[in-house]
């Protein structure tokens, strides 16, 4: 996936080049050798991952957004970043990646505009793979008996089973689902 956004991110950023480099695949006999193509596959994941990292910024740098298919190909932590960095464009302050193992479902820790405490959840789930009611109702206990939080925010790339719905609503808490969070970035 890197590789593909390196790719994308070099074409538009070195439009002006391209007939430089037809003229370099010409003169390879219009065959690009071996080492031309690693050199490119080398420079496109250089490019490409910190691209992918950063894309929420940078995919509104390109009045672009990251579709749901690109939020599912990131690692866990770097799902937690992307929705780390959404949360800050949103007013969100003191934004904290605490993901990882061991993270007592509290994968990023911050404060809204008014200042409560707020503990996010980030599933990166495949499609048809929903957040169900045990996931909540575990995520509902962290955020208020350790974590001593005002809300939770639960983020995933899939959906919620209903019971989950019903009962993080009956708990004050607030979900994104992935179609509405690819709709946000």
């Amino acid at each position: 996936m890197a590789l593909l956004v390196g790719a994308a991110a070099l074409s538009l950023l070195l439009a002006p080049l391209a007939a430089l480099g037809r003229q370099a695949v010409g003169a390879l006999a219009g065959q690009p050798t071996l080492p031309a193509l690693a050199g490119l596959c080398v420079l496109g994941a250089l490019v490409g991952a910190p691209i992918l990292h950063a894309w929420p910024r940078i995919g509104r740098f390109f009045s672009a957004t990251p579709t749901l298919d690109v939020l599912r190909a990131l690692t866990p932590t770097r799902f937690e970043l992307a929705v780390g960095d959404w949360l800050r464009t949103c007013g969100y302050r003191d934004v904290r990646h605490t993901g990882g193992a061991g993270d007592l479902a509290a994968d990023l820790t911050c404060r809204d505009a008014r200042g409560a405490r707020v503990v996010v959840q980030c599933k990166r789930y495949r499609a048809g793979c929903a957040v169900t009611s045990p996931e909540m109702q575990q995520f509902i206990g962290m955020i208020y008996a350790h974590h001593h939080a005002d809300y939770g925010i639960y983020v995933t790339t899939s959906t919620f089973t209903r019971p989950a719905s019903v009962l993080a609503q009956q708990h004050g808490i607030r979900l994104l689902d992935g179609a509405a969070l690819a709709a946000r970035l």
